[in-house]
Parts: C-alpha cells; structure tokens; sequence
C-alpha cells in the first residue's frame, strides 16, 4: 500500500492568529473619539430639530396659513437639520479614519484575520451606491472582530442605520409647507428619524467603544 502524501489547505477565511511583525501601531483612541463626536452632533441636532417642531407645532400651522412670510422657528429647525447634515458629512471622514486605524491594528495583531474588502472601502463604502448597503457594514464588522472586540453582533446597528438613511431621503415634506397638515406629517417625520438615530447612536457607540478597547488591549498585550 503506497502512502498518499497529506496536503494541508489554508482557507483565506481562516481566522487563525498569526504572530505580529514589526512596531505596534497606534491604538485608534483619538480616531474613535472623533467618529463619536460627530455621531453625536448629528443625533443631537436632529433629536433638537424634532423636539423643537413638537413644541412649536401650533406656531407653525399658524405660520403656513397665515400672512408672515418668514418664522424664526422654522428657520431655527432648518438650522439644527443643516448642522446634522454638515456632521454627518464630517462623520464619513471621521469613522473613515478611525476604521483605517482600527484595522492597521488588527492587521499587525491578527495578520490571519481575513477581511471580505479593501482598507479604501473604509471610506468609499459609505457613498458609493447600492453598495452602501452592505459595504460598510462588513468593513466595520471585519475590523472590529479582527482585533478581537467583544460585541456579538452588528445587525441591530445596521438596521438601523438602514432606516434611518431612508427616513431622511424619504422626508421631503420639510421643502414644500402649504397647509398645516404639512406641518404635521413633518412633525412626524422628524420625530421617528430621530428616534431611529437615537437607537443608531446607542448601538454604534458600543461598537466603538468596544473596538477600540479592544485594539488598545491588542497593542498592549502583544508588544
């Protein structure tokens, strides 16, 4: 009987630890505290905006009906949407620069770990069409997990961010007001995409966090 040789087949999906080569590179401590800063300006500008429509409703029927043309009100709720906006344009940068960092740490700690997309995916996976629903995901689920964090799973966050991308392309009520049943369904509007973002921002603040306490953990034990 001739012995068959035994030839071993290493899957790239393989997670199996490797040990690191070269300086460890900086935990993303300042990275990650600049993603959540912008995160947080984005949600509290808009959960300001829909607070501040709830209160000032009746204000603003009166306003569309009536023969002002210009409310400090409005235009103060517009200001807080704009300053939402302009933090989560930021944002992209931000969470861009922190993913980059993040995995440059596991890619040191973890050179095993397999990651489904390119470090440049980091940023260009949040708004590059069709796949922006699902892109940025993996790059923040791959990072994240190849530095060993301890958060199980990443679904609930992107549901939400999901939902909340769509309620704002979705609401457009805000643009066109000529009765006061528009202020209503605008009222609305806001007051369930900031829910949805205040569910977002819990769900991606544990994320970071965990991360990179993670990352920090790996740069110090392995060095």
């Amino acid at each position: 009987m001739i012995a068959m040789p035994r030839i071993h087949v290493t899957s790239p999906f393989a997670d199996e630890r490797a040990t690191p080569v070269g300086p460890p590179p900086s935990a993303p401590t300042l990275a990650a505290g600049m993603a959540l800063s912008t995160a947080l300006t984005a949600t509290a500008s808009w959960v300001a905006a829909a607070a501040l429509i709830s209160l000032r409703r009746d204000e603003l029927r009166a306003w569309v009906v009536g023969p002002d043309t210009t409310s400090t009100t409005y235009i103060l709720i517009s200001s807080l949407l704009g300053l939402g906006v302009l933090a989560f344009v930021v944002g992209i940068f931000t969470t861009g620069w922190w993913l980059i960092a993040l995995r440059g740490v596991g890619e040191w700690a973890n050179p095993g770990f397999f990651h489904r997309r390119a470090g440049w995916w980091a940023f260009a996976g949040w708004v590059t069409p069709i796949v922006n629903l699902w892109f940025p995901y993996q790059v923040v689920a791959d990072a994240s997990r190849a530095v060993g964090s301890r958060v199980d799973t990443y679904w609930p966050w992107w549901i939400a961010w999901l939902l909340m991308g769509a309620g704002s392309v979705l609401d457009s009520s805000g643009d066109v007001l000529v009765e006061a049943g528009d202020i209503d369904r605008w009222a609305l509007s806001l007051q369930v995409n900031a829910a949805i973002a205040v569910v977002a921002c819990v769900l991606w603040w544990r994320i970071v966090r965990a991360a990179t306490v993670a990352a920090q953990r790996a740069v110090r034990v392995t060095s």
